[in-house]
């Protein structure tokens, strides 16, 4: 039977990591309605042969949760595949509570695994298009749900998708599938959907790099929000690992972009450039510093030039005041005899 916290501030605690594997189609882990403040931490759950909608289930509609009590999953590993390649889930981490406090998740559809052998050549390990079945890494439709240290890689649709309200991610990982298609763009997939209706979120250091190994796929761009949060996500950035094709964008169709064509290896983004700037603006703004420091230093040498200027000027002036008290007293002298 597998572990189901249904009790206010439960603690599961998975020791000396402990794998927990999905054997009929169930959820390794879960966390029932009303259980708030339960905790979850230390545990690598893997999928079975049997595809499940969730790894690990956080509540479900009915579940409020509370800010006084908040519920915690830390240093959480899910994967899917690894040991085999006939591993499947929907989703690995489900979270439709409020109030849930992440920190340090790995969710890995795996791009490689055991086949058991060990002889050349070691490519037959290499994870291909259509084994592995995963679509989502992680889906959060409850509300002021934090996470802190997210990793998500190689899903088949979007890796990340959020629709709850107050939600914030403090660092995230994304490495984007290596065995798909055009097909996989074409259909809008990005490294981190929010929802168009969530109106508060926000997210820092939100990473994105790609190796199409197979086939030459272009991403359309990394990252989708609605309007109102996209001002939110706070330094995203993409990198171009290898193989083909890249994303021609960072969020919601603007931004720098990264891939083969070019050979932009490593290119970021952040809140404090235009959003409507372009990798070859950035490449070529190296004029404009120079500009900026020339500047400086005129300003600098102006600085010193008006201070020397007004030294010598009150030094002109203290000289003067003394031969004009000397003339005063040559003066009296003279009037004196």
């Amino acid at each position: 039977e597998p572990p189901r916290l249904s009790s206010p501030s439960q603690i599961l605690l998975c020791l000396g990591l402990a794998t927990l594997q999905s054997s009929n189609g169930n959820a390794v882990v879960s966390v029932l309605p009303g259980a708030d403040g339960a905790r979850v931490a230390g545990c690598l759950l893997e999928a079975g042969n049997v595809s499940t909608e969730a790894l690990l289930q956080w509540g479900d509609e009915t579940s409020e949760g509370t800010i006084s009590n908040p519920g915690f999953l830390q240093d959480i590993f899910v994967r899917v595949g690894g040991p085999t390649n006939t591993a499947s889930a929907e989703t690995m981490v489900r979270i439709n509570a409020s109030y849930v406090v992440g920190d340090h998740l790995w969710l890995w559809r795996a791009d490689h695994y055991d086949s058991g052998n060990s002889m050349p050549p070691i490519d037959d390990s290499i994870t291909m298009l259509g084994e592995l079945s995963c679509d989502h890494g992680l889906v959060v439709t409850g509300h002021n749900v934090t996470i802190y240290g997210l990793a998500v890689e190689h899903m088949l649709k979007d890796q990340v998708v959020w629709s709850g309200e107050g939600g914030a991610v403090y660092f995230y990982q994304c490495e984007c599938p290596y065995d798909v298609t055009s097909e996989w763009a074409d259909k809008g997939y990005v490294a981190y959907r929010v929802d168009e209706g969530v109106r508060s979120h926000i997210a820092y250091g939100i990473g994105v790099y790609t190796y199409f190994r197979d086939h030459e796929v272009w991403m359309e761009t990394a990252i989708r929000t609605p309007a109102v949060v996209q001002g939110s996500i706070v330094q995203p950035f993409l990198t171009f690992l290898n193989g083909h094709g890249g994303i021609r964008s960072t969020i919601n169709g603007v931004g720098p972009g990264v891939g083969e064509a070019g050979s932009f290896e490593l290119q970021f983004f952040n809140n404090d450039c235009s959003w409507e700037c372009r990798p070859a603006t950035m490449h070529r703004s190296w004029w404009i510093w120079l500009v900026g420091i020339l500047i400086f230093v005129l300003a600098v040498l102006l600085i010193l030039a008006l201070l020397r200027y007004m030294g010598v000027c009150n030094a002109c002036g203290r000289r003067s005041a003394k031969r004009d008290g000397s003339d005063s007293e040559s003066a009296n002298d003279t009037a004196a005899d």
